[in-house]
């Protein structure tokens, strides 16, 4: 800032010599015309030097009548002194006045390069304030991006620790098998097996599709097993509510004949007690257990059956 001052005054003077240079040399001509005007010569005295110039007196007389021509003022005489004064200093107030537009010039200069830095300095900044103002932006996102990202977090493991409660605490059903009765000629074969609970809490609305087949070796019987809302809409839907386990009988469908009782008992065919047992815990959610036991040998009452099991998670 000293230095902007240093140079806008230095500015100053160096604009103001030329002026006062020429005003100088205005107000020696003025002094010089003053001498130079002829005097009365005495007679007795001789003259010095060469005759004055009869061009001389003719110009300051036309000089002086240009003056008086340039202050004939015909308004009040109160202002005349003040209009002459400015009349008769014209070539002063000219140069007064370049002086003044020259400085008004350089304040004008001083001010465009003032207002140039300040605008630049306004749009650094700017920037600057803009360039901060996006790092924060980017830091406001990243944070809530981690804060989103832990709350995704919490969730999964209150999910996943709510999926582990429910399933410590809901029922699991197992099958077991145990005999096979009636496996005679004329009589309805039946196949007996229990449902445990190996779960915290008891099952609700089980119901079940079971079945009793005779098959050859080698192949797997399929028994029907339609959706347990269908199940639970049949008329004679029977479903069971219990703790731990309870023992249920599935009758054949058919008598079976002798020809394939005794493929059983020669181990050419097996007797197959399998289906599917549907489920509810003490949530609401449905389950299911499949199983499938097979029977085979001459002495099929102490066989030891065949286990086959599928969607439960207890298995």
């Amino acid at each position: 800032m000293k230095r902007l001052r240093f140079g806008l005054l230095f500015l100053i003077v160096a604009l103001y010599l030329p002026v006062a240079t020429a005003l100088s040399q205005t107000d020696h001509n003025a002094d010089a015309q003053k001498t130079e005007q002829p005097e009365a010569i005495k007679p007795d005295a001789k003259p010095e030097g060469p005759p004055p110039s009869a061009h001389k007196p003719e110009r300051s007389t036309e000089e002086r009548g240009k003056h008086e021509e340039h202050c004939e003022y015909r308004g009040p005489a109160w202002f005349s002194g003040f209009y002459c004064f400015f009349a008769l200093h014209d070539k002063f107030w000219v140069a007064f006045g370049t002086l003044i537009l020259a400085v008004g010039t350089a304040i004008l200069g001083f001010a465009t390069v003032f207002l140039w830095r300040a605008t630049r300095q306004l749009v650094l900044d700017a920037k600057e304030a803009s360039q901060k103002q996006f790092t924060v932006s980017v830091l406001a996102a990243n944070a809530a991006k981690e804060t989103a990202d832990t709350a995704k977090t919490q969730a999964e493991v209150a999910r996943d620790t709510l999926f582990t409660m429910r399933a410590q605490l809901r029922a699991y059903l197992v099958v077991e098998a145990d005999t096979i009765e009636d496996f005679e000629t004329g009589r309805v074969t039946m196949g007996r097996f229990w449902i445990r609970n190996v779960g915290q809490t008891p099952p609700r609305d089980v119901i079940m599709a079971t079945g009793v087949e005779v098959v050859p070796r080698g192949q797997i019987p399929t028994f029907d097993a339609p959706p347990a809302d269908d199940l639970r809409a049949e008329p004679n839907a029977r479903s069971a509510n219990f703790f731990e386990q309870i023992l249920t009988t599935k009758a054949a469908t058919r008598v079976f004949r002798q020809d394939e009782i005794d493929a059983v008992l020669a181990d050419r065919s097996r007797v197959c007690v399998g289906g599917r047992v549907y489920y509810k815990d003490i949530f609401g959610d449905e389950w299911r257990t499949d199983f499938l036991y097979v029977y085979s040998g001459p002495e099929t009452r102490t066989m030891i059956p065949q286990q086959y099991q599928s969607g439960n998670r207890a298995t």
